[in-house]
């Protein structure tokens, strides 16, 4: 008798065990949308056509040839303080105020840089690979091709950018 009182005095544990953990974990609906990774922004140097420096190949946006983009990563979400819609004349465009140390790092590589491409990379897709013509620092403003660059396709960059930053521990 003593080992059927274990024997039930175990299985209301394990029942208790189990229905303590369906009441702490939380339930999961089919309305609930998957949770999103973060994004990506990255700003690189493209490869000069003489540099055999060590390169990612990404297909340039408006021709579809690949692009040689330097390994190293300059610029990150973690040096963006916000994108947010901007304007180009008439046409949409995505504004970026970077952060005071990003912004730092923007004028460095710019200033350095002009006359050479940057490439524009969200989640591993070449964006945009502008030439620097002159030293940028504290924000930048994107265009795209006229009639291709909408406002909800801004406003999907502007987000991915945003979902991109690296929030800044409290002291």
């Amino acid at each position: 008798m003593n080992a059927l009182w274990q024997s039930i005095a175990a299985s209301t544990l394990l029942h208790s065990i189990c229905l303590a953990v369906l009441i702490a974990a939380p339930l999961s609906t089919a309305a609930e949308p998957p949770a999103l990774a973060p994004s990506t922004l990255q700003l690189r140097l493209v490869a000069d056509p003489t540099d055999k420096s060590e390169a990612d190949e990404l297909p340039d946006p408006d021709t579809n040839k690949p692009v040689r983009i330097l390994k190293p990563i300059e610029l990150d979400g973690r040096d963006v303080a916000r994108a947010y819609q901007a304007k180009s004349g008439k046409d949409p465009a995505v504004g970026i105020d970077f952060t005071p140390e990003g912004a730092e790092k923007l004028k460095k590589l710019t200033t350095d840089n002009i006359n050479h491409r940057l490439a524009i990379i969200v989640d591993g897709k070449l964006l945009s690979a502008p030439t620097i013509r002159s030293a940028i620092s504290k924000s930048v403003i994107i265009t795209g091709p006229k009639n291709d660059f909408t406002r909800e396709k801004t406003q999907t960059l502007i987000d991915a950018i945003n979902a991109s930053r690296t929030p800044k521990p409290n002291p």
